[in-house]
C-alpha cells in the first residue's frame, strides 16, 4: 500500500514539476552587475585605519620620554628606595623596592637568553610575512 502511496506521490510531483519552465538570467546580467560593482565609490569600500591612531601614539612615547628624563634626573636611587626621593607631604609609611635575589644557573641564564632572541626573531619574521601578505 505504501508502494502505490509513494508511486502516485511521485508521478503527482513529476507531473507538477514538468510543466513549469526554467527561468534564465537576461543576456546583459553580468554587465549591468560588473558596472554596479565598478561604479562603487573609494570611499566606500575599506579603507585601513590602525586601532590607534599616531597622534596619541606620538603623544604616549612623548609622555614616557619626560616621564624617563624626569625619573633620570629626580635623583640616586641606588642607595635607598625610590619612594624615599619623593616628598608626599603626608604621614605615609616609607615604601622600599624587596630585594629579591633568584639563584640561576649559567645553562638557565643561556637558555633564556636563546629563548628571548629566538622570540625577537619569530615575531619580526611574522610581522614581515604579515606585511606582505597585507600589501
Amino acid at each position: 500500500m505504501d508502494e502505490n502511496k509513494e508511486k502516485l506521490l511521485e508521478d503527482l510531483f513529476d507531473d507538477a514539476i514538468g510543466n513549469i519552465e526554467l527561468n534564465s538570467p537576461p543576456k546583459d546580467f553580468t554587465d549591468k552587475v560588473m558596472n554596479r560593482i565598478e561604479g562603487l565609490k573609494a570611499s566606500e569600500q575599506l579603507v585601513y585605519r590602525p586601532l590607534i591612531p599616531k597622534k596619541v601614539l606620538v603623544l604616549v612615547s612623548v609622555l614616557f620620554v619626560f616621564l624617563l628624563g624626569y625619573l633620570v634626573l629626580m635623583g640616586d636611587f641606588t642607595s635607598s628606595g625610590w619612594f624615599d626621593t619623593i616628598d608626599f607631604n603626608i604621614d605615609a609609611p616609607k615604601l622600599a623596592l624587596p630585594n629579591i635575589k633568584i639563584p640561576y644557573s649559567d645553562t638557565m641564564a643561556y637558555a633564556m637568553l636563546f629563548l628571548g632572541i629566538m622570540v625577537w626573531v619569530q615575531t619580526s619574521l611574522l610581522k614581515g610575512y604579515f606585511d606582505r601578505k597585507l600589501t
